[in-house]
C-alpha cells in the first residue's frame, strides 16, 4: 500500500509540471490557461500525498517495532516457582497483655515501650538472612513508643507553681558619648530626693547680725556724684561755629541774541522780511504785520486779507 501511494504521488507531480509546462505558451488562450490550473492543482495534490505517503511509512515502522517486542516477551520461557526468592515478611508483634491501672502514667508508658522493644527484637531475629527493609510509618511509631511520653509532665510537676522568670540585670556601666552625640542627647532629670536624706539634712544657717549691720549701712551711705569725664583734647570738646554760607551774586540774564535777516521779499506793495529764528515780518501799506512762522503767513495769505491780524 504504500508503495502505490509512492507511485501515485509521483505520477500526479510528473502529469501537473507536465501540463504546466504545455499550457503555459498558451496562457493567454483559455485553454492554455485552463492547462496551467489543473497541472498546478494535480501537482499540488501530488505532494500532499507524497508527505500521507511518508507518513504512513512511518507508522508502519512504529507497529512493526511494537509487534516484535511483543513477540519476544511471550517468547521468553517463564521462570519456575522454585527459583523465585521468598518475600521478606515480618511477623506482626502481639498486643500486650491488659494490666491494671496504676497511679503512675510513666510507669505504663516504660511497661509500652517495653513490649514494643521485645517485639522488635523477635522480629529481627525472625528476619536474620533476609535483606534489610526500609524503614516505614510503624517504626517511627515503635521509635516514639521506645524514647517515652517526654512531654507528659507528672503529678509532681503539675502540682509545682511556675517560678518568674529574675528581672534583667541593668548594665550601670556609663557610655561615653561623642561631642557631637551629646549635642542630641536630652539632659536627665535629677533623681528625686530620698526622704531619709531630706530628713537627716542640716538646715542653712542664715546670715549673721555682723553682716546684718554692715548691709543696712552700705545702704545708708550717700552715693558720691560721678566726677565728670574730661575730654582728652579741650580743643575737640568746644563746638566750633560753622561758616556762613556765601551769598551767589545773581547771574545777569542774557541779552536777547540779535536776530539776523535770512531774507526779504517784494510783492504787491507789500515787503516780506524773515530771520533766522523763523519770525516773519510783512511791511503793508496798513501797518506792520508780526508771522511766527511760514504757515501763519500762509494761512493769513490765504484768507486774502490782513483783517485777522493786528498791527504790531
Amino acid at each position: 500500500m504504500t508503495v502505490a501511494l509512492y507511485a501515485l504521488a509521483a505520477a500526479m507531480m510528473i502529469g501537473g509540471i507536465a501540463s504546466v509546462i504545455q499550457g503555459f505558451p498558451f496562457v493567454r488562450l483559455e485553454s492554455g490557461l485552463a492547462m496551467v490550473t489543473a497541472g498546478a492543482t494535480v501537482a499540488a495534490a501530488g505532494a500532499v500525498l507524497l508527505g500521507l505517503a511518508a507518513a504512513v511509512s512511518a507508522l508502519r515502522r512504529v507497529e512493526q517495532a511494537l509487534s516484535f517486542r511483543r513477540l519476544a516477551e511471550e517468547a521468553r520461557p517463564p521462570v519456575p516457582a522454585s527459583l523465585v526468592p521468598p518475600a521478606a515478611t515480618l511477623p506482626f508483634p502481639a498486643p500486650p497483655e491488659p494490666q491494671g491501672r496504676t497511679a503512675e502514667p510513666a510507669l505504663g508508658a516504660g511497661a509500652l515501650g517495653a513490649g514494643a522493644i521485645g517485639a522488635l527484637a523477635g522480629a529481627g531475629a525472625a528476619g536474620i538472612g533476609l535483606r534489610r527493609s526500609e524503614p516505614s510509618f510503624e517504626s517511627a511509631l515503635l521509635a516514639a513508643a521506645d524514647n517515652g511520653p517526654a512531654s507528659d509532665p507528672t503529678p509532681e510537676d503539675r502540682d509545682e507553681p511556675e517560678r518568674p522568670l529574675p528581672p534583667p540585670a541593668r548594665d550601670e556601666t556609663p557610655i561615653d558619648l561623642a561631642p557631637e552625640d551629646e549635642l542630641f542627647v536630652s539632659p536627665e532629670p535629677a533623681p528625686p530626693a530620698r526622704p531619709e536624706e531630706t530628713a537627716t539634712a542640716e538646715p542653712i544657717a542664715g546670715p549673721g547680725p555682723e553682716e546684718t549691720l554692715r548691709d543696712e549701712a552700705a545702704a545708708e551711705a550717700p552715693v558720691a556724684p560721678a566726677a565728670e569725664e574730661t575730654p582728652l583734647r579741650p580743643a575737640l570738646a568746644t563746638e566750633e561755629p560753622l561758616p556762613a554760607p556765601e551769598e551767589t551774586a545773581p547771574e545777569p540774564e542774557a541779552a536777547p541774541a540779535a536776530r539776523e535777516v535770512v531774507g526779504t521779499y517784494a510783492s504787491g506793495g507789500n515787503t516780506y522780511v524773515m530771520f533766522s529764528d523763523g519770525v516773519i515780518e510783512a511791511e503793508t501799506p496798513r501797518g506792520r504785520y508780526t508771522f511766527g512762522s511760514l504757515d501763519e503767513l500762509k494761512a493769513f495769505v490765504a484768507a486774502g486779507g490782513e483783517a485777522d491780524r493786528g498791527a504790531a
